[in-house]
């Protein structure tokens, strides 16, 4: 039994990691007013996969995906627990991984 709540435990982490980045990437989107197109263009991905991203479609997503997004908008994800084994997440700046893009605010 106590494997069986391990795994939902695990589960758990897994979704709420996924809630943090895509968190991460609408506050980034709505700071720097980018739209769909953009960043699906920054992403390399059509439009309606930016919109399950906005849309916060975690089941869509694989946790691997989600971070190399991220990384594109430069941030990082670190992991770690804590001495009573809650999962800690912090975010980090880093350089923004994309290029060859123009845009501008009209």
């Amino acid at each position: 039994m106590e494997n069986v709540k391990e795994a939902k435990d695990i589960r758990q982490d897994n979704q709420d990691i996924k809630y943090i980045i895509m968190d991460k990437i609408i506050h980034i989107k709505k700071i720097n007013r980018y739209n769909q197109d953009l960043i699906g263009q920054m992403l390399s991905v059509s439009q309606p996969r930016v919109s399950d991203l906005l849309a916060k479609k975690t089941d869509k997503f694989s946790i691997d995906i989600l971070l190399d997004y991220l990384r594109v908008f430069g941030w990082s994800l670190n992991l770690s627990m804590s001495k009573t084994g809650k999962l800690q997440v912090k975010l980090d700046k880093i350089s923004p991984n994309f290029t060859g893009i123009t845009y501008s605010h009209k």
